[in-house]
């Protein structure tokens, strides 16, 4: 990434202006931060391949052997015709944002370019073109990766777009009878989103995240009785046949064995699976989370003492009541 040199400003005109007035990218109100990770096995680099294949996931790599998973898509709350947030000065405006300082961004230096000396921009036909680059032991721990000038260079190098298999006849055995299978007659929302933890809510600092997050379009707040807290995103798999409703590379090599190899009894997508459950509400969009951050009592040192419990959220609007599976 070069530096231009058009442009000299003292240090006093940079303290007076404000960057994000001429960001123009706007990229911390269009990529959010999902997770990171250090894949240290094969399952754990094959759990990256299944979550790249969703609609709008983007890998974030670094040379270091961490990567970011990301949701790269616009923030309700964007004008992005001008590249500036709508809530702006107001009780809207999430915590996080405010007190997001403008002149040591992240996102501006990352975003500036696909690939860099620090980071690379993957998506899913550039991994499964690094994939073959990674070796591993008698026991799948990864010893070996790609040199990091053969990431950039895959990441910066446009090939043509695989092309998706046909769509199938949905084959899957019908619901009833000792054949059953919880799959069986599934609207398979495990191929239609996208589960990450959250931290546990300790501090206003991590509700106001989740506040943040859920301005994104497709971005659901999950809130299970125990203080356990999820982000869902829903976006389809790229090898999700609508009119089937089942993978179109069910028995090929390209699906991820995290997929191949699931316990359809103990699916974390599909509720009601389980006996001897908690209660769970899943809040969809900023308004509805903003209800469940209004019930929480702090302290006077912004700490949390109390959660509401997720049965006391099923009348607010846009929530969603389930039960979970115990424990999970």
């Amino acid at each position: 990434m070069t530096r231009t040199a058009a442009v000299r400003r003292t240090f006093a005109q940079i303290a007076a202006s404000n960057p994000c007035l001429v960001c123009g990218q706007a990229a911390c109100c269009t990529y959010l931060l999902l997770a990171r990770t250090r894949p240290r096995t094969f399952g754990d680099l094959d759990r990256l391949r299944r979550v790249i294949q969703f609609a709008d996931i983007v890998l974030l790599a670094q040379p270091s052997g961490r990567w970011q998973i990301l949701l790269h898509r616009a923030c309700r709350r964007l004008d992005q015709a001008k590249a500036l947030c709508t809530v702006r000065g107001d009780s809207r405006h999430p915590l996080t944002c405010r007190a997001y300082s403008p002149y040591d961004c992240w996102y501006r230096c990352t975003f500036a370019s696909a690939a860099s000396e620090n980071h690379a921009c993957v998506d899913a036909d550039a991994f499964e073109r690094l994939l073959p680059r990674f070796v591993f032991d008698e026991a799948d721990r990864l010893v070996a990766w790609p040199a990091w000038r053969v990431v950039r260079a895959v990441v910066e190098t446009k090939a043509g777009a695989a092309s998706a298999p046909p769509d199938a006849p949905n084959d899957v055995p019908p619901a009833g009878g000792a054949d059953f299978l919880p799959c069986s007659g599934c609207a398979a929302p495990c191929c239609d989103e996208l589960s990450f933890p959250v931290p546990p809510l300790l501090d206003r600092a991590r509700v106001e995240f989740c506040r943040y997050a859920t301005g994104f379009p497709g971005v659901s707040f999950a809130w299970t009785d125990g203080a356990s807290a999820r982000l869902v995103v829903r976006g389809t798999c790229r090898h999700f046949g609508r009119e089937s409703r089942r993978c179109r590379v069910h028995g090929t090599a390209r699906r991820p064995k995290q997929c191949e190899f699931l316990n359809p009894w103990r699916c974390e997508s599909r509720p009601g699976l389980s006996v001897g459950r908690r209660r769970s509400v899943r809040l969809d969009g900023p308004d509805a989370f903003d209800a469940f951050a209004a019930a929480i009592e702090y302290d006077e040192q912004g700490r949390v003492r109390r959660l509401p419990s997720a049965a006391s959220l099923l009348a607010v609007p846009r929530a969603v009541g389930a039960a979970s599976p115990k424990g999970r």
